[in-house]
């Protein structure tokens, strides 16, 4: 049987009942067919169906249901990356969830030539959107973005 090599991170989830749990999410190694290694928001926005497999930190295997996750916080510290690798400068913006949260953090408008705003970066075809909150890297779902201040 065929298996594909995935590695483990370790998150912390927030639904929409603000509950949140910690526990692991699987993302694929790099493959043939992907340029560098896969990330959150590629499992999220990538992978099909409703659903994704969580494992808790007590071992137990739950399938959590896409659209009701609000964000995802990781220790990815990837924005350090973004800023050295591609000369990207990060944008401020405060978000407001439908959990009633409201978060100020960077957003990095990797986008094509004349689509670099912020409003371009929120307005993108993927759900799962990457910011960066102090040393956090939150993976927020943008159905669950009621309005941004930047």
């Amino acid at each position: 049987m065929f298996t594909v090599p995935k590695s483990q991170t370790h998150v912390q989830v927030v639904m929409s009942d603000i509950r949140e749990r910690r526990g692991n999410l699987f993302v694929e190694n790099e493959t043939p067919s992907n340029v560098g290694r896969n990330r959150l928001e590629d499992l999220l926005n990538n992978a099909p169906g409703r659903f994704v497999p969580f494992e808790t930190e007590g071992g137990e295997h739950r399938l959590l249901a896409k659209r009701e996750i609000v964000y995802i916080r990781s220790d990815d510290l990837e924005s350090e990356e973004m800023e050295k690798t591609y000369g990207l400068a990060p944008v401020e913006v405060k978000v407001h969830l439908s959990n009633t949260q409201a978060i100020t953090c960077r957003v990095y408008p990797c986008m094509p030539d004349g689509q670099q705003r912020v409003s371009d970066f929120f307005n993108q075809e993927s759900r799962f959107l990457p910011v960066y909150h102090g040393k956090w890297k939150l993976i927020v779902n943008s159905d669950h973005i009621c309005m941004i201040e930047d």
